[in-house]
């Protein structure tokens, strides 16, 4: 697979597959909602208004696939 680049800005420091980021629609620059890895086991998660932390938590959830 090839490189994946880190979030700029923020607290995201390393590069992942699992890091994302919601945006307005209408201003790039005002971000709701972001998750990404911050050390090798660890993760940050910010989180503005519209979304509450339990829809932010559960959108964090989402992005880990777990092999039954």
């Amino acid at each position: 697979m090839g490189e994946v680049p880190a979030l700029d800005g923020g607290s995201i420091k390393k590069a992942s597959r699992k890091n994302f980021s919601l945006v307005s629609m209408t201003d790039s620059d005002s971000v709701y909602f972001s998750f990404g890895r911050v050390l090798d086991h660890h993760f940050t998660m910010e989180v503005q208004h519209p979304f509450s932390l339990l829809q932010a938590f559960a959108m964090c959830l989402s992005t880990f696939e777990y092999k039954v």
